[in-house]
């Protein structure tokens, strides 16, 4: 049987939590700036086509 203190599991939870936050972060982050990108996109097509057909 190990014998884990109660520091070392908070250290290990902490580390973990760290850096599951950051990797949520992360998805939101690349998801936003997908959603963004296919919104500017969208945009950039409707306005260059209207241009067009002016």
């Amino acid at each position: 049987m190990i014998s884990v203190r109660p520091a070392e599991i908070v250290a290990v939870w902490s580390v973990l939590f760290d850096s599951w936050t950051v990797s949520i972060a992360d998805g939101v982050e690349v998801l936003s700036a997908a959603i963004m990108g296919r919104l500017t996109s969208v945009v950039g097509v409707g306005v260059t086509s209207s241009l067009m057909t002016v």
